[in-house]
């Protein structure tokens, strides 16, 4: 088992596999893909490399698209973390103020 006790992994473009299946029949489904398929640069992050629950694919400076199995409070943590110590700093490396978040669920819109 590959797991950590944090809440954020970022996954190596070879592990990129095992998350599609979140972005099969959802409304971002063609962007994420996008990325995943490595036709746009970009990050993704999960909560579990062997299990994940829940999934960040962000473009870098650009959108990002979150898709969970379904809604806990332990997610509110990961967002949190992605978007302070992932997100924040490249946006500010490259001199960017803000980016996009969309959701697969209207229930996590409450938690970002």
């Amino acid at each position: 088992m590959r797991y950590t006790e944090s809440a954020c992994i970022e996954l190596k473009k070879r592990d990129y596999e095992i998350v599609k299946k979140f972005f099969a029949d959802k409304k971002y489904r063609v962007p994420a893909m996008a990325m995943l398929n490595g036709d746009f640069p970009g990050k993704v992050f999960v909560d579990n490399i062997d299990n994940p629950e829940i999934v960040v694919v962000w473009a870098l400076s650009r959108w990002s698209y979150i898709s969970c199995r379904e809604i806990s409070n332990k997610h509110e943590e990961f967002i949190k973390e992605i978007i302070i110590n992932k997100v924040s700093p490249i946006l500010n490396k490259v001199g960017e103020n803000n980016f996009e978040i969309h959701v697969d669920k209207a229930d996590l819109r409450g938690e970002i």
